[in-house]
């Protein structure tokens, strides 16, 4: 059974999905409660809801959002993703804060240097966004690429300027 911490900050409101093996979704901030809570309902119809509860991931997330540089070392539950996706996530998520990466730098990571387009499908796909840090990839040429949240590049360029990057 999956449940739900809801979260509140300057940038909306947002929700962390936990299972029995950690966590399985973030969703990124949304500036309407009820909003949220469609999203959510659409990817998860029986979920149960914790708001109240204090939850160490939400409160690494609350600090994220406000500017503080955390270390996000929680157990995630990638089960559902295929072998590829997941070392694709594992080496994203050893991009420094404040620092970015290539889509090449990750396959090559990963042993897979023709697979550029590949990294780029699974990161949008990336279900654990901000801990999975996705928005510190970019094109080869420097350009940003694309992101999954639902304002797109913009919300990439806020977190990077968050992290400290003058974008």
């Amino acid at each position: 059974m999956e449940y739900c911490h809801l979260y509140r900050t300057d940038w909306g409101w947002g929700a962390i999905v936990k299972g029995a093996q950690g966590i399985k979704h973030v969703v990124l901030p949304e500036h309407e409660h009820e909003t949220l809570r469609l999203i959510l309902a659409a990817m998860y119809p029986k979920l149960d809801y914790e708001e109240k509860a204090i939850d160490p991931v939400k409160e690494a997330l609350l600090r994220y959002f406000g500017g503080e540089r955390v270390c996000f070392d929680f157990l995630l539950d990638l089960s559902e993703h295929t072998p590829f996706k997941r070392s694709v996530y594992a080496a994203t998520q050893g991009i420094p804060y404040g620092e970015v990466r290539t889509y090449g730098w990750i396959s090559d990571q990963i042993g897979r240097s023709r697979a550029t387009r590949a990294v780029g499908q699974a990161l949008r796909c990336n279900p654990i966004p901000i801990i999975i840090p996705c928005h510190r990839v970019v094109r080869k040429d420097g350009t940003l690429g694309g992101f999954l949240s639902r304002t797109g590049v913009d919300f990439k360029i806020r977190l990077l300027q968050l992290e400290g990057l003058n974008i």
